[in-house]
């Protein structure tokens, strides 16, 4: 087979390969948590300001890109299981990308003077609960006038997941009209989060929502040196998205550390 031959057979799976490619990404099972909790916005700029009274917050986006290659012998054999393992090894890693950039804004929430006042530290309790649902009943908005907050979902990491059944009974929150969510990225083991309806809380804007493409790279002219440059021919696959997550309303959440301490 000669290099021009080749350079077409090349570029043909490249095609055929990129519409398996996004057939599989529709159909792969998606588990995104983050998605219960943040609205999405499409954006059409490098990034986002959002206000809420005197509170302005940036959203600044961030890409996630995850890929492999394939050798051209490997090309050669079509789509075969073996793809579809790449796939499932790669689809996985690209979720959890992004429900960690989401997990970042409870960090942003533990620490940022902005969310101080809704944040104590009492460890997980049915009385520690119930004084944040009290402290729902005082809250202000930026105006100085007060607000009716209604409790949306209570949220506590992998570490709490049996801790919060314990503390907490389910029929207690389904009365109350609260969804439990265990988050699995969350990175504060003793942390726990109720969601309040406050407007113009937790948003995600969405830049590109996750792109996949296939395309053959090989050996060529320089578009700049015009020098031949030798590159080993190869299948490149690739899934990449843009994201920005955060906070906007400090009252659409009540935060304690989990550790106990008092100021």
């Amino acid at each position: 087979m000669d290099n021009e031959n080749s350079k077409t057979d090349l570029q043909t799976l490249a095609v055929s390969f990129k519409e398996k490619f996004i057939e599989h990404w529709t159909s792969f099972e998606k588990h995104e948590s983050w998605r219960d909790i943040f609205t999405v916005y499409p954006s059409r700029h490098a990034e986002e300001t959002d206000e809420d009274g005197e509170e302005i917050t940036h959203y600044v986006h961030k890409t996630h890109a995850l890929g492999f290659s394939l050798s051209p012998e490997e090309a050669q054999e079509g789509w075969t299981r073996q793809m579809e393992t790449h796939c499932n090894f790669l689809f996985p890693p690209m979720l959890g990308l992004l429900e960690k950039e989401a997990a970042a804004v409870f960090d942003e929430i533990l620490t940022s003077p902005k969310f101080e006042k809704n944040r104590q530290h009492a460890v997980l309790s049915l009385h520690a609960f119930k004084n944040a649902l009290d402290s729902l009943t005082k809250e202000k908005d930026a105006s100085g006038l007060r607000v009716d907050l209604q409790s949306k979902m209570l949220i506590v990491p992998a570490a709490l997941q049996f801790e919060v059944d314990r503390q907490i009974p389910r029929e207690y929150l389904e009365g109350l009209g609260v969804t439990r969510i265990i988050n699995l990225a969350l990175n504060n083991p003793h942390a726990w989060f109720l969601i309040t309806d406050a407007p113009n809380g937790f948003k995600c804007f969405e830049r590109q929502k996750p792109e996949l493409d296939v395309w053959a790279e090989e050996g060529g002219r320089h578009v700049t040196t015009e020098k031949i440059v030798d590159v080993e021919p190869k299948l490149l696959f690739k899934i990449s998205a843009r994201y920005s997550f955060g906070c906007t309303n400090p009252n659409a959440v009540f935060a304690s550390t989990g550790t106990g301490e008092r100021k």
